[in-house]
């Protein structure tokens, strides 16, 4: 087979091995007919109910927001959903074979799929075996494709994972940022999205020592600013005792930048207002951001002089009648 043909369109033999089928729309809870439209809908649900920063390390809760990253990964995509519905009908085979009783040694049954295997999914990131070994492409770690007259793909010996920390600021991981990190003598750019969170864990392949992975811990500092709760922040203003009595504009500054916000006449210390959107960015879903809730408080002005105090008892006479 030539290099060319197998650049434009190859044949991939797909080796069904033991392992848990994934169901993407039951994941979602939505059926197959399901508009893209209502699948974000669903997902967004999932990642804001199970989300990390929310479930407090919770493995059960963990798990189902991996789940629900990995499925609107593939059917959260139009094109990735097409090719995973065509390879669907292979899957009624799937059982059949995982209940057939095959043993170690005895001949696989074999599924084709004809087009641009390393197009399909990507790398596959974090996600499940059953993503890895039929999307995660063909010739790495965990995938199962072979290629043309039925030999499978090889992989060596890969190096040992390297391991590195990267300090972030508060505002770095709300906003992201570009890093340089170096590793073995050699300079790697890093790409930090916005929404990174403490401890998470980026992998960068072959960027390791000896061509190995390089396995990169965040380390996020505490705001001394904000309050946070998942993608939620809280935050304190203080207002002047004028403003909070004849409204106004107010200027607040927020992890995304400067906002006038309206005060009301009238307003009291502890009332509320959230800035939808000001909050921290999902990291696997830049779409989904959190808010900014902003709580007054009112600065009562001191060392009065006797101007102001004569002002004041007036305004007390009048108000008192």
């Amino acid at each position: 087979m030539s290099a060319d043909f197998v650049k434009i369109s190859a044949l991939f033999i797909f080796t069904l091995i033991p392992m848990e089928y994934k169901d993407y729309y039951k994941i979602l809870g939505v059926s197959k007919n399901a508009s893209q439209a209502e699948i974000k809908k669903s997902y967004r649900k999932l990642a804001v109910k199970y989300h990390p920063d929310k479930t407090q390390g919770d493995v059960e809760s963990e798990k189902k927001f991996k789940e629900a990253n990995e499925a609107y990964e593939v059917i959260g995509d139009p094109e990735k959903r097409k090719k995973y519905d065509e390879l669907g009908s292979n899957w009624k085979h799937y059982d059949q074979y995982k209940n057939a009783g095959y043993g170690s040694g005895q001949r696989l049954q074999q599924y084709q799929y004809r087009g641009d295997f390393s197009d399909m999914f990507g790398s596959g990131g974090q996600f499940s075996d059953f993503f890895n070994a039929f999307f995660g492409g063909a010739g790495r770690p965990g995938g199962s494709a072979d290629f043309g007259g039925g030999t499978r793909g090889r992989t060596s010996r890969r190096a040992p994972d390297s391991t590195a920390v990267l300090p972030l600021s508060f505002y770095e991981a709300v906003q992201g940022v570009e890093k340089v990190v170096e590793i073995d003598g050699k300079k790697v750019k890093l790409k930090i999205k916005p929404g990174a969170r403490n401890d998470q864990k980026l992998k960068l392949r072959g960027k390791g020592k000896g061509g190995g992975d390089l396995i990169i811990t965040l380390r996020v500092a505490d705001s001394k600013e904000y309050d946070v709760d998942g993608l939620n922040f809280f935050k304190k203003q203080k207002i002047d005792l004028f403003t909070a009595l004849l409204g106004g504009k107010q200027a607040v500054q927020t992890p995304h930048g400067t906002v006038n916000l309206n005060i009301p006449e009238g307003a009291q210390s502890g009332q509320k207002f959230r800035l939808k959107g000001k909050g921290m960015s999902d990291y696997n879903n830049p779409s989904l951001k959190g808010d900014l809730t902003i709580e007054l408080s009112i600065q009562v002005p001191q060392n009065l002089s006797a101007k102001e105090k004569e002002l004041l008892n007036e305004w007390q006479k009048l108000r008192a009648n």
